[in-house]
Parts: C-alpha cells; sequence; structure tokens
C-alpha cells in the first residue's frame, strides 16, 4: 500500500504483477514432486511511480499449465 496500491483497486496490483512476471525472467526454480515454484525479481509499476524492486513467487501444479500467484515482496 506503500506505493500507491489500495485494496478499493486491487485489480491495478494483479496487473502490475502479471506484467512483472511477463516482463523478467525467472531467477529461480524449486522443483517439488508435485509443483514447482518460479521466483522472479524486478521492478514493478506502482501508482505512486516509485516502482520498487520486488521478488514475486509463482507456482506451477505438476499436472497444470498455469502458473498460479503465491506471494510478492519488496527486495
Amino acid at each position: 500500500m506503500r506505493f500507491g496500491f489500495t485494496i478499493e483497486s486491487w485489480e491495478v496490483l494483479a496487473q502490475a504483477l502479471l506484467a512483472h512476471a511477463a516482463a523478467y525472467d525467472v531467477a529461480s526454480t524449486m522443483p517439488l514432486p508435485d509443483r514447482v515454484h518460479y521466483v522472479v525479481e524486478g521492478e514493478i509499476i506502482s501508482p505512486d511511480n516509485r516502482n520498487p524492486q520486488i521478488r514475486s513467487v509463482w507456482v506451477i501444479e505438476t499436472d497444470g499449465t498455469a502458473p498460479r500467484f503465491v506471494s510478492a515482496y519488496p527486495l
């Protein structure tokens, strides 16, 4: 929230996270028996234009094809 994201406009954060994942290469992976975790690091475009560096974590289940968002936090 300190970078201008709000609960009322959660879609703005969702779109920024999707754009972040598309813009940067995977920094690391963690394969597990039933899924693979992917870590992406880079700048996220924020409403206040401070655009912090973040780490986002995504997972793809072994029997799935689409990544699912897990977490994100400033670096």
